[in-house]
């Protein structure tokens, strides 16, 4: 086994670990990016290509503030938020967003205001948003690693001092750190439907867990219905307001529809908000897509525009300046598909202002760190959340390394170690990869996606217990194959988390709906923390 040694070791190659390991490599002499895929290529950043990026920035609208921008995260936050994080983000993000346009992204101000927020201040690149920022960290002394996944992380008496990981041939390689930056983005393949990469599998959650850190508001994610066969991700299709059929060819939404409320009142919120939301009536639509599909056994129910009168055309082209054939040549010419997608998460690793987590040398940055987000979250600021408390984790890594000396603890090394090559050890199993990620995933989009329960929440724990107890036998046909059983681990631990976090808010709040518990309550009004014990 290969031990190295860096001064700031940084987790994740997306948007967020790379603008940590750029703010790190200003004040420290090594710093070294681990990630499991290629740069640039891999990772939630990735995936999203040209993603809108939020802030307040000198010289736009007058009527504009940082401080109505906070108001606007706190009000969607509905008092998950960590306020001190919130104000960060909504101070900072100006900075962060001009470096970003000087370095490359060339941004356009959108005209209309995001989801949740009252004023436009959203911007979208005209390049893919990671390049930038990828094309700065080239610039410095930084080494990437490519390849590699962490499988836990180094700690002794409460100090993270690195990581140890399997490269793409299943071999294994410590990394001691005087510091650490988790970046490894959320957990979308939980779900049999999301935006992200293959390689998204909650490790970060999993392994900084394990390790002893707290998280918070782990229930609270982002989901949105969408069309795909052919992929429209464009919510404004909605307006359009298809017909919708199940597996039976029954025609569902009405029913789902409350007595005071308009139908097209449904579309319109839906039209101009993405994001599932129990505060918007929108949300009636989500919850008949979900609870129709879940009943139907199919992933997907139809959608159907070939009966769309020409004023209902005119008027939608007219009122967004888009032409109907924008979203397919066919679209009004046939049904289409629609399910609900898993977009990312709003809660994770806690942290304080300096972004470290309460294990001591352990930051963390991006979609992997709660607190600047709550039970919703404002469109756009993902990503600038991932430049400030990139730009912030990397700073003070990079100060926590100059004033700390490394750890060898060789025995533990040698017991994470020893971990990987039993499994190696073990004969063939009866199950398989791929039939274990379709249960978790099947699992938790029926019983932890946009409609929740005790009973399914219950139902959806105890299948993790046995996925987890399956895990202790599950063998790998080649070495190369040890990515697999380790990515099941983490998503195994991850659902867990969130299906008791879930299961603990008896309430309904933002993004986390309980069909039994279908208002908001006082006595929820703070967030769950979840810590291993």
């Amino acid at each position: 086994m290969a031990v190295h040694r860096t001064d700031v070791l940084v987790i994740g190659g997306g948007i967020a670990g790379s603008r940590a390991a750029i703010e790190a490599s200003k004040s420290t002499s090594k710093v070294t990016l681990l990630m499991k895929g290629r740069l640039g290529k891999s990772g939630a950043t990735a995936s999203c290509g040209r993603c809108g990026i939020s802030a307040v920035l000198e010289g736009g609208d007058p009527d504009d503030s940082r401080e109505k921008f906070l108001g606007d995260i706190l009000l969607a936050g509905s008092g998950m938020c960590d306020h001190k994080l919130a104000r960060i983000l909504a101070f900072e993000a100006s900075e962060r967003v001009r470096e970003l346009d000087s370095w490359g992204a060339s941004l356009v101000k959108l005209k209309t205001p995001g989801c949740f927020h009252s004023h436009p201040r959203s911007y979208l690149p005209t390049v893919p948003i990671l390049d930038p920022v990828v094309d700065k960290m080239k610039k410095t002394d930084v080494e990437v690693v490519e390849g590699f996944m962490v499988y836990d992380l180094l700690v002794k008496d409460g100090r993270c001092f690195g990581a140890i990981a399997v490269d793409k041939d299943g071999d294994i390689g410590a990394y001691l750190a005087k510091a650490v930056v988790l970046a490894t983005g959320g957990g979308g393949q939980l779900y049999r439907l999301n935006f992200n990469t293959k390689d998204i599998t909650g490790d970060g959650y999993a392994i900084a867990y394990r390790a002893g850190a707290k998280l918070a508001n782990m229930e609270f994610m982002q989901f949105g219905a969408n069309t795909f066969e052919p992929q429209v991700p464009d919510q404004r299709i909605w307006a359009l307001k298809p017909r919708l059929y199940n597996v039976q060819g029954e025609e569902f939404l009405g029913k789902y529809i409350p007595e005071n409320v308009k139908l097209e009142d449904v579309f319109d919120y839906r039209a101009r908000h993405y994001p599932f939301t129990t505060r918007y009536v929108s949300r009636y639509l989500d919850i008949a897509l979900h609870k129709e599909i879940s009943s139907g056994g199919d992933c997907y129910v139809s959608a159907d525009l070939t009966r769309a009168d020409r004023s209902t055309i005119a008027e939608f082209e007219k009122r967004y300046d888009v032409k109907v054939e924008r979203f397919g040549k066919d679209i009004l010419g046939k049904p289409f598909k629609v399910s609900i997608f898993h977009h990312a998460f709003n809660g994770g690793l806690v942290v304080d202002e300096q972004a470290m987590t309460d294990v001591n040398g352990l930051f963390a940055c991006g979609e992997v760190m709660a607190g600047p987000h709550g039970a919703d979250r404002l469109g756009g600021n993902m990503i600038s959340a991932s430049l400030v408390f990139g730009a912030r984790a990397g700073y003070f890594a990079g100060s926590k390394a100059a004033k700390t000396t490394y750890n060898e603890y060789s025995k533990i090394v040698v017991e994470k170690r020893k971990m990987v090559e039993e499994i190696l050890d073990r004969r063939h199993s009866p199950t398989s990869y791929d039939s274990m990620l379709m249960k978790i995933q099947d699992t938790m989009w029926r019983h932890c996606s946009i409609v929740r329960c005790e009973e399914g929440l219950r139902h959806a724990l105890s299948v993790f217990e046995r996925l987890q107890n399956a895990l202790t036998t599950m063998s790998v046909s080649k070495r190369n194959k040890i990515k697999d059983i380790l990515s099941l681990r983490n998503l195994v631990d991850v659902g867990k988390i969130v299906l008791t976090a879930s299961l603990n808010r008896r309430e309904s709040r933002g993004s986390h709906f309980r069909e039994d518990f279908p208002e908001s309550r006082y006595r929820f009004s703070r967030p769950k923390l979840i810590q291993k014990k």
